[in-house]
């Protein structure tokens, strides 16, 4: 009975330690070429060089502009972080960790930051 209980203890201290992480946002940086162009992270815009707060286990849209030149913009994927791994394999040995894996702890973006240079439009 006590190693059911020990066993069952430790099960639910492993609930998916993605869900349990801290950094659930990271940020992104933008920078664009030529200046004062706007860059913006999911439709959100501010003036380049900025900074965004975006979730972690979302992919993302990066994009610059200005007027008079073509819009450069980038879509960035996530990857599964170590944590996540972890939580998969705890999953599929225990089922509960597997938890973790629809958590931002889970999940990280491929890319942080942007250097993006904008060219001119045709004439």
């Amino acid at each position: 009975m006590r190693k059911i209980t020990v066993v069952l203890i430790v099960l639910f201290m492993a609930v998916g330690c993605s869900a349990m992480k801290s950094n659930k946002y990271t940020d992104v940086n933008v920078r664009c070429e030529p200046d004062a162009a706007i860059a913006s992270v999911n439709g959100e815009h501010k003036s380049s060089p900025a900074t965004f707060s975006v979730v972690t286990n979302k992919d993302i849209e990066v994009a610059c502009q200005k007027p008079g030149y073509i819009t450069s913009s980038k879509t960035v994927r996530t990857h599964i972080t170590t944590t996540g791994v972890l939580d998969a394999i705890g999953g599929f040995l225990f089922l509960v960790p597997a938890i973790g894996l629809i958590s931002p702890g889970a999940w990280d973006l491929d890319q942080k930051d942007f250097d993006m240079t904008l060219v001119k439009e045709p004439e």
